[in-house]
Formats: structure tokens, sequence, C-alpha cells
């Protein structure tokens, strides 16, 4: 509905002062022209007219757009469409002849025919919602950012006018997807240097342009890669915002990469390294009775995930995945043994079973070396009703093991929380990511 009626709005101009040149709705050709520098972007229309505001400024014309253009406007309005009664800039609905829009006007235009979305950007949308192995949190970003979803200065200048829109990072442009992506003065150098080697100046101004142009010049695997440097970088740079932390092209690479490693992940249907004959060994931490290996992942904005895998004497038994939100790294530690005790007893295992875990903190815990008083107070009461558990049963028992020798359910918590889903089965890996 907004992309029907937007394009039917726009400005009547009194003094011209609330109007931008470049970035709002005065005449049927003002979407063609792109500001250069920040003096042009916070251009107004009072700026192109002469001192008595009734009459194009030439000198104006041609300082900020230029011989050719300018000769182009006054070619075709000799002079400027100026509301001489009220002298007020407002915004009115071209349909109306009253200018304002109404219910039955809007109706009226919802219902006639209409052309679809632009093209390129129905194409762009193709392939980021159908391109195999992009991450579903990293599928939603760039979907915002194709419809102006994303939350930047530059919008909420727009819309509410309480926030300076000069960019963050660099303050030499409007923040706005665009320059906040690759614009900037930081982003340009990220893209040059990452695997993509891409030159921002060389792509079209244009946001959905320069999409399309890169889906064009791309691979499925490098938009891949491309969509997980685009998320790294964005969450990189809200951390540098809100968090004070320093912009560091490696550690955003590295971001970046450990993306790359759980897209392969999920479009393979397999944890990364081929572990599926790791797993058939017996002869390598397999042994006799039921083992329980468990894992928990907490991210950023306290979400987090937590799985176990649980195996009968060399062979599979059962494995699960939880996404959810955790408080600290014990606290989701815990969810995932939790989870893993209440699936043993569930199936009524009476013969010895060891709980692994990669937290040596909860081993200490669960096998009384370390007082309960030394755990946070807002997991204590799961932490007290897991310990009672584990001790309830004598044939329950709880060991530390290495983070290397935990990657199935670590890869499984680390899925869950990623892509916020909830998986189990029984045939682990040959398709847990289809649950």
């Amino acid at each position: 509905m907004r992309e029907i009626l937007k394009p039917k709005i726009a400005w009547q101009v009194g003094r011209g002062d609330k109007c931008k040149a470049f970035a709002e709705p005065w005449h049927d050709f003002w979407q063609t022209f792109q500001p250069q520098n920040l003096a042009q972007q916070r251009l107004t229309l009072h700026d192109l007219l002469d001192a008595e505001g009734l009459n194009w400024s030439h000198d104006a014309l041609v300082t900020y757009f230029g011989t050719g253009v300018a000769l182009h406007i006054l070619s075709k309005y000799p002079r400027p469409q100026i509301n001489t009664s009220t002298r007020e800039d407002r915004l009115i609905f071209t349909p109306a002849k009253s200018g304002q829009l109404t219910f039955k006007e809007a109706c009226k235009l919802l219902q006639a025919p209409h052309p679809h979305t632009n093209q390129q950007m129905q194409d762009v949308l193709k392939v980021v919602w159908h391109c195999p192995g992009i991450l579903p949190r990293i599928r939603l970003f760039l979907w915002k950012t194709i419809v102006k979803g994303v939350p930047l200065r530059g919008t909420f200048a727009d819309r509410l006018g309480l926030l300076p829109p000069d960019c963050s990072v660099c303050g030499q442009g409007i923040e706005e997807a665009k320059h906040t992506l690759f614009d900037c003065s930081f982003a340009k150098g990220y893209w040059f240097s990452s695997p993509l080697a891409m030159r921002v100046d060389s792509l079209p101004h244009d946001m959905i342009s320069l999409l399309y142009s890169i889906c064009q010049a791309l691979q499925a695997v490098q938009f891949v890669q491309f969509a997980n440097l685009l998320w790294a970088l964005w969450k990189s740079r809200c951390s540098h915002i809100m968090e004070g932390k320093k912009l560091e092209t490696k550690k955003i690479y590295q971001l970046a990469n450990y993306h790359n490693n759980l897209s392969r992940l999920v479009s393979s249907m397999q944890i990364p390294g081929s572990l599926k004959h790791i797993w058939a060994r017996n002869e390598e931490g397999r042994g006799d009775g039921v083992e329980c290996f468990t894992d928990g992942s907490l991210g950023e904005n306290l979400s987090a995930g937590w799985a176990y895998v649980l195996w009968s004497q060399g062979e599979l038994l059962h494995y699960a995945a939880e996404c959810g939100s955790g408080t600290s790294a014990l606290s989701v530690e815990i969810s995932a043994m939790q989870l893993a005790v209440k699936s043993v007893g569930d199936r009524g295992v009476m013969m010895k079973c060891t709980f692994y875990t990669d937290s040596h903190q909860l081993q200490q815990i669960v096998e009384g070396r370390m007082s309960l008083e030394t755990v946070p107070w807002e997991c204590y009461h799961e932490a007290l009703i897991l310990v009672q558990t584990m001790r309830a049963f004598p044939n329950f028992q709880c060991r530390h093991i290495p983070r290397d020798k935990n990657q199935e359910a670590h890869c499984l918590a680390n899925y869950a929380r990623i892509s916020f889903v909830s998986c189990s089965g029984y045939t682990f890996p040959s398709c847990p990511f289809n649950s």
C-alpha cells in the first residue's frame, strides 16, 4: 500500500525551507539527481530561490546542479510552482483536487490497476529469498535493507526529526543504508580489502541497482559470502555505536567467516569438517553405556541456543536443540543439561549415563565441588533443580571434556541460536536442519 500511495504525495512549495531538493518530490525528475556531498544532501528548495522567494536563483542552480541540469530545470520549469496564498510548504495528495488524502481517495487509487514494484527489486528479492545457504536472520536483514526498514539516523531524521542525520562513523554523509553499508569511508576500505575485492565507487549510486548488479555478477556461493560480509559489517558497526567497540576490519572478517561456515553447514545439511565418519567411530570416546553430550551457545542481545546428542554404545539414540534467551554462559549450559537429563529420564534409561559438558564450572557445581552460592542469582533456581536431580540418580554422572571433543552439541546449539529454530530427531546428522 505504501509503495502505491507514496509516489502520489508531493510538496506544494511555499517558502521551500521544508522541501529537500535532492530527497523530496518537488518535480517529476527529482529522483534522477544524486547528491555528491553533505551540503547537497542538506540543500532545501529555499536555497535555490532568489531573495524574494518567487523565482529561481540562476547562480544557485548552476552551483548545486551544474550548467546542464540547471538549463534543463529552467526549460521545464521557467518559474517555480510556488503557493503564493499561504507561503507554507505542505505535503499534498496529487490525485485529489483538495490535496488531502482521504479514505475515499486512497480506496480509489488502491482499486485502480497499478504497475508492480520495480523489476530490479523483484529480481533482488527473489535471490535473497531463494539463494541456498543464507541464514534466516541475514535474509531478514537483507530484506529490511531493500525495503528501507533498517534503523538508521537518516531514517529517524526524516520521520521524527529527533536526531542529526549525519553518519555516526565518518560524519561525512546522511546515515542511510547505501551510505552506511557502502559509501562510508570505513565501508569502502572494508569492501576493497574483502575477499570479494569490491570497488564501491564503480557500483551504481542507487541501492536497488547496486544490489541488482551484485546479484548479476556473483555466483550463488559468492552471494552468500557477500551477504555474510554485509551482515558482519552491520553488526560490528552497531557494536561500535552502541557499545563503543573499536571497528577492526580483521575481526569483522572473522565474524563473516564464522557465518560462512554456518552457511555451508545449512546448505550441505552437515557439520563442517565432514564429521559423520568421526561420529561413527566407537574407538574415540564412544564407550559402553549411555553418553550424552551437551552444550549451550549465548550470542548478542541474550539470544541463546542449547542442545544435546545422546549415544548408546557408539550408536545415536536421539538429538535435540532449542532456541531461546539466556542471561549468562552458565545459564545456557544449565539449560542444555536440563534438556538432556529430561530426555534421558523420559526414555527410562536405567543404566549408567554420563553427561559431558565443556563448561568446567557446571561440572564442578553438579559434582558438588563448587558451592551453589557461586551461581548467579538469575540461574540459581535452575542450577539447584539440576543438582538435586543428578544426586537423586546414582547412575547419572557429569564429566568435563574439551570443546573440540564436543563439536556435535556445540554446532547444534549455535545453529539453534542463530537460525531461531528448535529441532530434534533420531538420524542426526542426515538432515537435522529440516526438522
